[in-house]
């Protein structure tokens, strides 16, 4: 498995103890992706009126495509709404930042939360220097002057 990843998921129904106990054993994702691994599923609330809804929670250690919404369709239900609420021990809190906008992490957030050791990256060529440093600009072959023409190599005779 890999890194745990959890999502908050608003699903359509009620979902009974049978689904559920569908959820957590694993599902078959259908279109040649197998089976699910166990997830773990926490139901948070249900909603009866207007329409019945569940909320839950289900953490996965895979990232299979469209994964959560495969499994829910699999046990007979559907996604209304569904957001990312952890990567490993790193909480995203929708609050804080809205969807779309993002940040860099610190050294210590990738080791502590993700498990990852963060590489230094050493970026080479002008892009580091500011205009101060940088040698004269050159365009297109070697500049000439306005009253000379192209040089010529040794001549054959």
């Amino acid at each position: 498995p890999g890194l745990a990843k959890t999502y908050r998921a608003l699903c359509m129904g009620l979902l009974s103890d049978h689904q559920l106990d569908h959820l957590r054993a694993g599902v078959d994702l259908k279109g040649g992706l197998g089976f699910s691994a166990p997830a773990e599923v926490v139901v948070e609330s249900f909603e009866e009126k207007p329409n019945p809804k569940t909320w839950i929670r289900v953490t996965i250690g895979e990232g299979k495509n469209r994964q959560v919404r495969r499994m829910l369709h699999g046990v007979g239900s559907g996604v209304l709404k569904l957001e990312r609420v952890r990567i490993g021990g790193l909480e995203l809190d929708s609050r804080v930042a809205r969807a779309g906008e993002w940040r860099v992490l610190s050294d210590k957030e990738l080791r502590l939360h993700l498990g990852y050791e963060p590489r230094i990256i050493i970026e080479k060529g002008p892009t580091l220097l500011g205009p101060a440093t940088r040698g004269p600009r050159r365009t297109q072959g070697p500049t000439q002057g306005p009253t000379q023409g192209p040089t010529q190599g040794p001549t054959q005779g």
